[in-house]
């Protein structure tokens, strides 16, 4: 058969797949975490993995993985790594790392300890390895008396309605009168120890379930007394509890070392026949139990025996070891989602739908999207986007308390509006308040148009820094110099007007409390062909121009923005410690690739994630200069003068 050469894209097919490192339906042969991942930057096991329509279930497994849930309600997993994770169409449920559930590799499998399968010697059965299908199970028979042995028996037996016990086979232990003639020690112990050669399964077994049966005692003319004694542990040699439930009046007692001793009752009748249901005891051992041991006893004169009923259980799945997590970007596209970014740094985007984000542990970045979200930010230090208005409008936002706890609600690019908010905790050592409140948004008459609830926040946030140095028609001129009306030289329409000039300065102690905020250092040829000229330092979302063959190769455009923290893998570029600085804005007619210390770099654009960190008297400086940018429709004709990378875009163009 011609089979295709694997192009390192995992695929599903139309209906509803699952799709792990078990997965075999990719037409060109691609695996998950199968080391044969080929694109571009991608080491062995990041997977680039696309579920395609229906309802999909994925694990992506270890390595920095990228997967597109397609149409459909999907249920996607990263597992180990910094992984990139986009619902798409549907009602999907994203967690960036592990199944909270453990995810198992394996289903539990129902099998029977059938009696009928052990071989027989001379009429008893010794001791040997039965295969039970994923579980094999070792039979070990010590006779501690002369007269004891096990055989193998096809009487009927007491079972229940619903008990998958057969009711004509048992394992029958007889021990004969005196027990070594003191009446109690054992006539006899037998061993049942579980294994499993399937790697799917520990080997240990759960729900194990059985019944003892023609457990009693007899009369006076008729002298034995049955006793049988439990225990069971797992495979770290641990006791497991025993629960033991009596049909008759037998004794069960609790040894308090991990064995349990059932002492058959005195009815008086003589012998019981192996389906009356007075001398039946059920046994139950829930947790995993990976050996289980019976001794018996016969405490009187005569020789009596027992009846143990075929056993049922569960196997026992190992649990997934996807790898350790990682710091994602989780994208739920349409329809009403839910993201779980879990531990790691992560950047969780709702998208269009009433979605439900959780940051988890770790520093995350957290933007609902469209339609009204409940967002929340977990432990440490979140930021919060609300990208318009329009997005903002009926979102519930809770930054969490746990951790290293700073957060930040970043009102970027939301129009006019109002914050109402009330102080509900200060911490004096710090000097650090908390704040819950709500925004109104405002349209152009300031009518309230709809909105936003908050709460646990501690910060509301602020592009060039002093010193870097642009551009101009008569020379380069230090940037905190500009001002409106001043011209300043474009890479795409000459010379241009500044229109509005902007300043947002950064304290020490800011920079503390919200360490990513932190400027970004990029310094003197670091970013090839000698450039910048000098060093510069920016805020950390500031973009800059990256114009190179790679870039036409991977995402088909000659030019490219990449912000600055995403520029930080690459030598040269650093985020560094300052006792505070200032962050420098200016905008023009549109978005503009102006000459800064040399470099191609960008000016202020509406509705860029910096913008958070104004205040309401700046961002109504901006709407009175341009307008049309208090309404969605006219935020976007402000649109970027370059496509912008996303972190793991940019990850891919410096790693290759």
């Amino acid at each position: 058969m011609d089979v295709s050469a694997p192009d390192g894209i995992v695929e599903g097919t139309s209906g509803g797949d699952l799709i792990d490192d078990e997965y075999t339906g990719d037409p060109e042969g691609d695996m998950v975490d199968n080391n044969d991942a080929i694109l571009p930057g991608a080491a062995p096991n990041d997977d680039y993995i696309i579920a395609g329509d229906g309802n999909d279930t994925v694990y992506a497994g270890q390595g920095d993985d990228s997967v597109e849930g397609g149409n459909g309600n999907d249920l996607i997993f990263g597992e180990g790594g910094n992984d990139t994770l986009e619902g798409d169409a549907g009602n999907d449920t994203i967690y960036g790392d592990n199944d909270p559930a453990g995810g198992p590799a394996a289903d539990p499998v129902s099998e029977t300890v059938d009696w009928s399968h052990f071989q027989t010697d001379c009429g008893e059965v010794k001791d040997q390895t039965v295969d039970l299908g994923e579980t094999k199970v070792h039979f070990d028979f010590q006779s501690q008396d002369a007269g004891a042995k096990a055989t193998l028996t096809t009487a009927a037996q007491y079972t229940e309605a619903g008990e998958n016990f057969d009711s004509c086979s048992a394992l029958q232990l007889y021990g004969a009168g005196g027990d070594c003639g003191d009446g109690v020690s054992p006539t006899s112990t037998t061993v049942l120890t579980f294994s499993s050669d399937n790697s799917d399964y520990t080997g240990e077994v759960q729900g194990l379930s059985f019944r003892i049966n023609d457990l009693d005692r007899s009369d006076s003319s008729d002298d034995h007394v049955d006793i049988v004694t439990l225990s069971a542990v797992d495979a770290d040699g641990n006791p497991v509890d025993i629960t033991i439930d009596p049909e008759g009046n037998q004794t069960v007692t609790d040894n308090g070392d991990g064995t349990y001793t059932i002492t058959g009752g005195d009815q008086d009748t003589g012998y019981l026949n192996q389906d009356d249901k007075i001398g039946s005891v059920k046994v139950t051992i829930n947790d995993p139990t990976a050996k289980l041991t019976i001794a018996y006893s016969n405490g009187g004169d005569t020789d009596q025996a027992i009846s143990i009923t075929d056993m049922t259980y569960d196997t026992c799945p190992v649990e997934d070891d996807p790898g350790e997590p990682g710091d994602d970007s989780i994208m739920g596209g349409l329809g009403d989602d839910v993201l779980y970014g879990q531990q790691g740094e992560d950047t969780l985007e709702g998208g269009e739908g009433s979605d439900s984000l959780d940051g988890g542990e770790g520093n995350d970045t957290l933007d609902g999207g469209a339609d009204a979200d409940t967002v929340y930010g977990g432990d440490d230090r979140d930021l919060f986007i609300v990208g318009s208005s329009e997005d903002g409008i009926g979102d519930t936002l809770d930054g969490g308390e746990g951790g290293d706890d700073y957060d930040t609600l970043d009102l970027q690019g939301a129009g006019p509006l109002r914050v109402h908010s009330t102080v509900t905790d200060y911490d004096p050592v710090s000097g650090v308040s908390t704040y819950a409140g709500t925004v109104d948004f405002l349209d152009g008459s300031g009518n309230v148009t709809g909105t936003l609830e908050f709460s646990n926040m501690e910060d509301v946030i602020p592009c060039f820094t002093p010193g870097t140095l642009i551009a101009t028609p008569r020379g380069e001129v230090p940037a905190e110099t500009l001002r409106e009306g001043d011209k300043v030289l474009t890479r795409d329409n000459g010379i241009q007007v500044v229109r509005w000039a902007g300043r947002a300065e950064m304290s020490r102690e800011r920079l503390m409390h919200a360490p990513h905020l932190k400027p970004v250092l990029i310094r003197k040829g670091s970013l090839g062909n000698d450039l910048p000229e000098r060093d510069m330092m920016v805020s950390p979302n500031h973009r800059m121009l990256v114009a190179n063959d790679k870039t036409a190769l991977y995402f088909e455009e000659h030019e490219v923005l990449v912000a600055a923290k995403h520029l930080v893998a690459n030598q040269g570029v650093d985020t560094v410690e300052t006792l505070g600085t200032s962050y420098l804005h200016f905008m023009f007619d549109r978005h503009e690739v102006l000459l800064a210390n040399g470099s191609w770099t960008e000016s202020f654009q509406p509705g860029d994630q910096t913008l958070g960190g104004m205040g309401n008297s700046q961002r109504q400086e901006i709407f009175e200069i341009f307008p049309d940018l208090q309404t969605a429709k006219g935020r976007d004709a402000y649109h970027a003068a370059r496509k912008t990378l996303k972190k793991h875009e940019a990850n891919v163009l410096l790693m290759s």
